[in-house]
């Protein structure tokens, strides 16, 4: 069985790395150019050792405007389980100004840290960028990438 690595993020931070191999899994609002990890190419899946922090960094466009709160979550997922991983910054906002008032690409990155509780083995990252309508909550992006936890 596969580790999945799910990671929710509302937005996308930058880092001098080289854009990975990533699924789009939906979302509504972005549309998503790039991903890029530290430490990780696009040729391979993303080694990293338990106990690591990693940045990750999302490029996009936002189709739709007026967001005024934007918060990102990561999750890795093992055996069709998923946990919870830490994620600095999660207000996207903060990081991009909301509302956001015109269609442009943006970029965030967030600080993903791999607790070191977690099993070594392989299994996919997926981050997510959800925005808040009345009481409903909605995804604005949603990215995952195969990761070798060690």
């Amino acid at each position: 069985m596969g580790v999945q690595l799910v990671l929710v993020v509302l937005g996308c931070m930058v880092a001098l790395v080289t854009p990975i191999n990533y699924d789009d899994c939906g979302g509504n609002g972005f549309v998503v150019n790039s991903v890029d990890v530290q430490g990780c190419s696009d040729d391979s899946t993303c080694r990293i050792p338990v106990g690591e922090t990693r940045t990750v960094t999302v490029r996009s466009v936002n189709e739709v405007t007026g967001f005024s709160s934007l918060q990102s979550k990561a999750y890795i997922i093992l055996m069709g389980h998923s946990w919870e991983l830490p994620v600095t910054p999660n207000d996207v906002c903060l990081h991009w100004g909301c509302p956001l008032s015109d269609y442009s690409t943006r970029t965030y990155s967030a600080n993903v840290h791999f607790n070191d509780t977690l099993l070594r083995r392989p299994g996919q990252l997926m981050l997510t960028v959800k925005y808040v309508t009345g009481e409903d909550e909605k995804v604005a992006f949603c990215v995952r990438f195969p990761v070798d936890l060690q």
